[in-house]
């Protein structure tokens, strides 16, 4: 572990701002390496180009093993994006009705039910 946390864990990896984290958690990475890059000292509020954090991508591919991972290491629920969504606006808009995600996000004592975004 002494080597993974040398690295840049929080430095981008790509143009669009990624962290090692946002990616793992948007290709829905097996929980162990999301767990790893946590204990490496990934920070969970790191936002992408979008003001998306490794939650909202999680969210919004539908990966609910790395959403619930997440949430119990002390994600931020109501954390918005750039154009102000949080993660139940990214679960309760998609295409597919995604109830397991609704369900994850709605289960944190701290989540908005009403958070509002640029479009009100």
């Amino acid at each position: 572990m002494s080597s993974l946390s040398s690295l840049q864990i929080n430095k981008p990896i790509d143009f669009s701002g990624r962290t090692p984290l946002m990616f793992a958690s948007e290709v829905g990475a097996d929980r162990r390496i999301i767990e790893i890059l946590i204990k490496a000292g990934a920070k969970l509020g790191a936002k992408n180009r979008l003001g998306r954090t490794a939650l909202h991508l999680a969210v919004f591919w539908k990966h609910l093993q790395a959403v619930e991972l997440l949430l119990s290491r002390g994600s931020n629920v109501n954390e918005k994006t750039n154009r102000g969504y949080t993660p139940l606006h990214l679960a309760a808009n998609s295409s597919l009705e995604w109830t397991d995600g609704v369900k994850a996000i709605m289960n944190q004592s701290a989540v908005e039910v009403n958070p509002r975004n640029v479009y009100g």
